[in-house]
C-alpha cells in the first residue's frame, strides 16, 4: 500500500512542478518585466512541446495540492478537526459513484483511477498520460567523449 501511495505521489508532485514551469504564476514581488518573461517562457515551452491549455497538467487544484499542501492541510483540519484522519486512503474495491468522505484529505480509487485531493477528484491516468506524452515530445541527444590525454 505504501509503495502504491509513493508512486501516486511521484506522479502528482511531478505534474505539479511541470504545471508551474509551463503555466507560471510569477510572484507579485517580481517586476512586471520579470513576470512577463516568465509567462512568455511558459508559452514558448508549451508551444515547443505541443502542450495545450486543456492539458490535465494545467490544473489549479492539482498544482495547489502540491505547492500549497501545508495550507490545504491546515484548511482541512480547520474544517474537520485535528483527526485522526489518514493522510492518504486507497480504496481497492469501490461501488460505482464512490465518493470519499469529506474528512479524507487525499485518496485513490483503484477501479476508476481517480485521485482525490481535498474533496476534488481528478483522473490519475489522464495526468500520468499527459506526463508520459510530454516526455515523448522531446529527446536529448547524449554524446560520449573520451578524455584526451595531454
Amino acid at each position: 500500500m505504501i509503495a502504491c501511495f509513493g508512486e501516486i505521489q511521484t506522479v502528482l508532485v511531478s505534474a505539479g512542478i511541470v504545471s508551474g514551469i509551463l503555466w507560471p504564476k510569477p510572484d507579485r514581488r517580481r517586476t512586471a518585466a520579470q513576470r512577463a518573461a516568465s509567462e512568455a517562457r511558459g508559452k514558448r515551452l508549451c508551444t515547443a512541446l505541443g502542450v495545450h491549455q486543456a492539458s490535465p497538467l494545467n490544473d489549479k487544484v492539482l498544482r495547489n495540492s502540491v505547492e500549497h499542501i501545508d495550507e490545504r492541510f491546515e484548511d482541512h483540519y480547520a474544517r474537520h478537526g485535528p483527526g485522526p484522519h489518514p493522510d492518504f486512503s486507497i480504496v481497492v474495491a469501490a461501488p460505482p459513484g464512490y465518493v470519499f468522505p469529506p474528512s479524507a484529505p487525499r485518496g485513490y480509487v483503484v477501479p476508476t483511477n481517480e485521485v482525490w485531493l481535498f474533496g476534488d477528484r481528478r483522473d490519475l491516468q489522464a495526468i500520468a498520460l499527459a506526463m508520459w506524452n510530454l516526455a515523448d515530445s522531446f529527446s536529448v541527444p547524449i554524446t560520449l567523449r573520451r578524455a584526451v590525454k595531454p
